[in-house]
């Protein structure tokens, strides 16, 4: 519920010019760039192709046995191997864990039915640095296509379907998805730089920095995104900032400007509960969460638990039974379901007790 993104600015803060961030260095390895051959000893299941033989496809997949998207990419891997097996296409799974770990995974009777294609294994995470590192790529899993000795593309592989189809009619524009792959490589690279210098500042305190910046970020955002720029810059601004004044007329401002009802929710929620607020305004939560549970059509648990929560803590006890009860009735069998539940219980015992003792 506190997933609160970054943006927009203090009326009181000087106008201060964002840094901009220096041009990140391309990638080593890249769409359009020579493939090293993999130096794979060791195949734990299937065999070794011969890298790289003219007119043939390969796509490498760097996975793990402890990375869940890895597991479930998995069959699909599998259908496409046998998809393209006799066009010439090449598939292996790579991971840098010992044979120890990867071999009994394999082993098991789930991954030798869903697992139809070939396994080797990298423990020195040479073939690693050869293409991930190389590439500038930090997770898994990552598929990359070669043809003719080349890098064609680089991505998840649950989304190198149509791709794959075009490398292996010949149809694949490379020079087009080079430019795209640079293009993401560079904003991605900008971005991080931004995120750390942006860090910087919160930790040293300058938050006319900060705001301005975030302020950039929200310039640069489609329109209906200024908002979520808006919520980042209250919450900053209620606990690390200490600036609860400018903080809750911020917040007011987006009350009265946002129909979302999940920005709502987020106000509500940090204000009421957000271990790092300096004061907290509970009258501005429930007047964001009201606002919420209207919008919404009275039917979100989330955010009904939300405003009986601020109820609660004002000391309006019954309101915040009534509404509890509110979220149970919209709340599924889910684990957030059976929270919203144990809490109606709490409001009811508690509530009982009070009343005993008055």
């Amino acid at each position: 519920m506190l997933a609160l993104m970054m943006t927009a600015v203090l009326a009181q803060a000087p106008t201060v010019a964002p840094t901009v961030a220096p041009e990140p260095a391309a990638p080593a390895l890249t769409i359009g760039s020579k493939a090293p051959t993999p130096e794979l000893t060791k195949f734990l299941k299937g065999t070794a192709p011969n890298f790289f033989e003219n007119d043939k496809t390969y796509i490498l997949e760097f996975w793990a046995t402890w990375c869940g998207p890895c597991r479930a990419g998995m069959p699909h891997i599998s259908e496409v191997s046998e998809k393209y097996k006799d066009q010439g296409v090449f598939v292996v799974g790579i991971s840098d864990e010992p044979e120890s770990k990867v071999e009994p995974f394999l082993a098991k009777e789930e991954w030798q039915s869903k697992v139809r294609y070939n396994i080797a294994i990298d423990p020195d995470r040479s073939v690693h640095k050869q293409y991930m590192e190389a590439a500038g790529e930090r997770g898994i899993p990552c598929a990359f296509i070669v043809k003719d000795g080349t890098v064609q593309w680089i991505g998840h592989p649950m989304s190198m379907d149509e791709p794959l189809a075009q490398i292996v009619a010949g149809t694949f524009d490379i020079a087009t998805a080079a430019k795209a792959r640079a293009e993401e490589s560079a904003n991605e690279s900008r971005a991080m730089a931004q995120r750390a210098e942006r860090t910087a500042a919160i930790r040293a305190g300058d938050w006319t920095k900060v705001f301005a910046m975030i302020d950039a970020d929200a310039n640069a955002a489609p329109a209906g995104a200024k908002a979520d720029f808006d919520a980042n810059k209250f919450l900053l601004m209620i606990t690390r900032a200490n600036m609860p004044k400018e903080g809750y007329s911020l917040g007011r401002s987006i009350v009265d400007s946002t129909e979302n009802p999940m920005i709502l929710n987020q106000l509500a929620w940090a204000t009421a509960t957000d271990p790092g607020v300096k004061e907290r305004d509970l009258p501005f939560a429930i007047l964001a969460a009201e606002k919420g549970v209207k919008v919404s059509g009275g039917k979100d648990a989330a955010i009904l638990d939300t405003l009986a929560r601020c109820y609660w803590d004002n000391g309006e006890k019954a309101k915040a039974v009534e509404t509890q009860r509110k979220a149970v009735e919209n709340a599924g069998d889910d684990e957030m379901g059976a929270e919203i539940r144990e809490t109606l219980k709490k409001y009811e015992t508690e509530s009982k007790s009070v009343g005993s003792k008055t």
